[in-house]
């Protein structure tokens, strides 16, 4: 039984670590791209925050879930989960398409900000993955 655990969690480590290399790489190529030719893409970086980062937070989220599934009831969804972090954290996600197609208006420092630092992006993904995750569960009949 011990050597399962280590080898799922050996698993999840590898997982992690091939998604975060992935969104890290990417996020990295398109800021140079955009260095270059001045050209930002912020749909391109909301995909690979939802896909790279968001995959890190739903598998941190696999193991509660795996063990939640096995239990006997009937399957529901924590609703006030996801309004309250579920929800801020997609939007915090979408600033940067927000800005950009003029839903959101912001000063220019505050573009700034949230374009040249992806860190909100990438934590709020992570929170938004593992709250999608992590809101289901099984009530007792």
């Amino acid at each position: 039984m011990k050597k399962n655990i280590w080898i799922k969690n050996f698993i999840y480590f590898v997982l992690i670590l091939v998604l975060f290399i992935l969104g890290s790489t990417l996020f990295y190529n398109h800021n140079l791209q955009a260095q270059k030719n001045l050209i930002n893409n912020p749909f391109y970086m909301v995909l690979i925050a939802f896909m790279f980062f968001g995959g890190i937070g739903a598998v941190l989220g696999l193991d509660a879930l795996n063990l939640r599934m096995k239990s006997k009831g009937v399957l529901k969804v924590n609703i006030s989960k996801l309004i309250l972090l579920g929800i801020p954290s997609f939007l915090i996600s979408l600033i940067y398409v927000l800005c950009t197609i003029g839903l959101i208006r912001v000063s220019a420092n505050m573009l700034l900000y949230f374009g040249y630092n992806s860190y909100i992006l990438i934590v709020s993904s992570i929170i938004l993955g593992h709250t999608i995750v992590s809101s289901f569960y099984k009530d007792d009949i």
